[in-house]
């Protein structure tokens, strides 16, 4: 019986984390890789690609509306950026938010439910997130001024920006 209710509870918690289909090895960047080329637009038309990050420190969120992780960790990552900003009024790092899946309402649904003034994209096909890795979400990605990623994770920090700045 005890162990009967065990894989109960394994199964339960596995069904409950996030879309991750395959092996945390299976990362397409990692620590130390320069960027990336990629080019996509937010929902606002600015166009972002690597160079956007060259010179300047950077954050690239990939999630999904439907990950209940990143549904977690978006309103404080959100009210995390609008301290930074007024913090540091010249902006010298990029952030990007990729929305790896998704139709355009259901994203932009996502946007106005969590009040996200961060830019946000659309990536529906993967295109830019196959350069990134091959499955999971969320994926966050700490690029130094070099352009060459100081970190990734799996897990969205609450104090991303303290950490960015000290890479």
């Amino acid at each position: 019986m005890a162990a009967r209710f065990m894989l109960s509870l394994i199964c339960i918690l596995s069904l409950s984390g996030c879309v991750n289909d395959e092996p945390k090895s299976y990362w397409s960047l990692g620590p130390g890789d320069v960027l990336p080329d990629f080019r996509i637009a937010d929902f606002n038309g600015k166009v972002y690609d690597d160079a956007n990050f060259s010179g300047r420190k950077g954050i690239i969120i990939f999630f999904s509306t439907y990950c209940q992780d990143c549904r977690a960790a978006m309103p404080e990552i959100e009210e995390s950026y609008r301290k930074y900003l007024e913090i540091d009024r010249d902006k010298d790092i990029q952030i990007l938010c990729i929305a790896r899946e998704g139709s355009i309402e259901e994203v932009k649904t996502f946007i106005r439910e969590f009040d996200i003034t961060m830019p946000v994209a659309l990536d529906k096909d993967r295109q830019v997130y196959s350069k990134f890795a091959s499955s999971g979400v969320p994926r966050v990605y700490l690029i130094n001024d070099k352009s060459i990623t100081a970190s990734y994770s799996e897990d969205i920090p609450s104090d991303i920006f303290q950490i960015l700045m000290q890479i």
